[in-house]
């Protein structure tokens, strides 16, 4: 970010960079469509989330 200015180009970089972090366990709702509770706590929340973002980057 240049000057402090925050071009769409760069506010597009950031946002896909947020949906495709690895820490996320996107890796799980991507091979699975959901996330199972044993593996991630507030599951149905993060579920309708990853659906969420996933919609908008489509």
């Amino acid at each position: 970010m240049e000057s402090g200015i925050l071009t769409p180009a760069l506010a597009l970089q950031a946002r896909i960079d947020a949906v495709t972090n690895s820490s996320r366990n996107l890796h799980l709702y991507d091979s699975l469509g959901f996330l199972s509770n044993d593996v991630e706590t507030e599951s149905v929340s993060k579920t309708a989330e990853y659906s969420y973002d996933a919609r908008c980057k489509a």
